[in-house]
């Protein structure tokens, strides 16, 4: 009798007990079918799993399976759903589902609510729905869905909170909408939305408010709008938004006010074909890297950009052929421009705004203008626009001088002699209209520039002897 009663005990505490610290490898269906018979009481497995067999065509021995230490790797051809892994609740690293192209449902998966690495589907193409993901909370790396063609919805992971890293949704041919990730509460890496050529609608990441990588949001054809990202203020990675042939502005980051990282506008290899405007981004105050404004052959305006102050890297614009002025860069501070490209934007003709002139009288980096319009044709060109280089006097020495400058509020014209009676100061903007004409009768004459628009604006000072010309930049 006692001999039952410890065999019974024994048995007992052998059938809660983690095992295969070593990890464990299935290629075949009898190898799941003895895995009881083989582990007797193995619930709890320490290291990682492994099964890859082409006859493997239901995991039902592995039905007493709790946990998984390490990574789950399934890379089958023939099961259709996850029954056998009923029991499972959490996989300490990545789980894996590469290549399985009969899976059609996740049932079996209901009881998984942590995965401490990454979320991987990978060329599912029979896949159809993640609902058996409903208890899943939790997902310490990344959660990757790739080429799921049959994908039509993400719903089922509505008590999803967490993504420690990467969210890529990429290259899945029916996904329509993200509906699903409404709960969402934090990322903490990058989120790639890529190639879903029937995806609509964005809108269910916009719970979150911070995104602690970047965004990339590119050729997804039927998007039409980044309406309910309302709520995303700040990014600390880069912004790529490129193709997406069905959007014309950005309306829906309107609260976005710094990105952390680069932003891309069609980027330097790949461009959109709808985008007229940058509306939506009227907040943006802030970029941490260059900003590439290229290939979006109907951009017609960048006056959206006009809050924006500063960058960290190149500026650069390229291949924008419906373009014809950078009005709305105007007050990018020159000292936060690293390199300037303007480069084959067919009618861009009006580039001699505050950023560009001043960037040009002191760069910080290389300059590359060239193939624009007449006007941004070249270099030469803007300077000439911007009074860059330009003699402040048409004889061999200077009759007045302008300071402060630049000048936020006032500037003084002093002349090295008293004027005479017919001197008259003339003040243009780059356009070469006329702002104001004033007499000059005293050595020193105050003018008032509080109420004009920030630039650079040339000055001529005339007589019966001489014309001088010199030039002014307002802050």
């Amino acid at each position: 009798m006692h001999l039952i009663v410890i065999l019974f005990f024994l048995y007992s505490t052998a059938s809660s007990q983690s095992c295969l610290p070593e990890g464990i490898i299935f290629g075949t269906q009898s190898e799941i079918d003895n895995f009881q018979i083989n582990y007797p009481g193995c619930t709890e497995i320490e290291g990682s799993v492994q099964i890859n067999g082409l006859q493997i065509v239901n995991l039902n021995g592995l039905d007493v399976l709790t946990s998984v230490g390490g990574d789950m790797i399934l890379d089958l051809t023939q099961i259709v759903n996850m029954s056998g892994l009923d029991a499972l609740t959490s996989v300490g690293g990545d789980l894996l589902s590469k290549q399985n192209g009969r899976l059609k449902t996740l049932t079996g998966l209901e009881n998984l609510a942590f995965i401490g690495g990454t979320l991987d589907f990978y060329y599912n193409d029979s896949l159809t729905n993640l609902d058996a993901l409903s208890s899943l909370t939790y997902i310490g790396d990344a959660l990757s869905i790739w080429r799921c063609d049959s994908l039509q919805s993400i719903t089922g992971l509505e008590n999803l909170s967490v993504i420690g890293k990467n969210l890529d949704i990429w290259w899945n041919r029916d996904l329509a909408s993200l509906d699903g990730l409404e709960n969402l509460d934090s990322v903490g890496g990058d989120i790639d939305i890529t190639l879903n050529e029937v995806l609509s609608d964005i809108s269910s990441i916009g719970h979150l408010n911070l995104l602690d990588g970047g965004l990339t949001i590119w050729n997804n054809d039927s998007l039409s709008s980044f309406s309910g990202l309302e709520n995303i203020t700040s990014i600390t990675g880069y912004l790529v938004i490129l193709g997406n042939d069905g959007i014309t502005d950005l309306t829906g980051l309107d609260n976005l006010t710094s990105v952390g990282g680069s932003v891309s506008i069609g980027g330097p290899q790949f461009g959109g074909n709808s985008l007229a405007n940058l509306s939506g981004l009227g907040s943006l105050k802030s970029i941490g890297g260059s900003l590439y404004i290229c290939r979006n052959p109907n951009l017609t305006s960048l006056d959206a950009l006009i809050d924006l102050h500063s960058i960290g890297g190149d500026l650069y614009i390229y291949k924008n052929n419906a373009l014809t002025t950078l009005s709305g860069l105007d007050n990018i501070a020159e000292q936060t421009i690293d390199s300037l490209t303007i480069l084959d934007n067919n009618v861009l003709s009006a580039c001699s705004i505050l950023s560009i002139c001043e960037y040009l009288i002191s760069p910080n980096g290389t300059i590359d203008i060239q193939e624009n319009a007449v006007g941004c044709n070249n270099q030469q060109e803007v300077e000439a626009a911007c009074g860059v280089g330009l003699d402040e006097s048409s004889t061999s020495e200077n009759q007045y001088y302008i300071f402060p400058n630049p000048s936020s509020t006032q500037i003084t014209i002093e002349t090295t002699t008293i004027p005479q009676k017919n001197t008259f100061l003339t003040i243009f903007n780059i356009n070469g209209q006329q702002l104001l004409t004033r007499q000059i009768t005293e050595p020193k004459t105050h003018i008032d520039i509080n109420n004009l628009p920030r630039g650079v604006y040339f000055i001529r000072l005339t007589n019966d002897r001489m014309v001088e010309v010199g030039k002014v930049v307002k802050q």
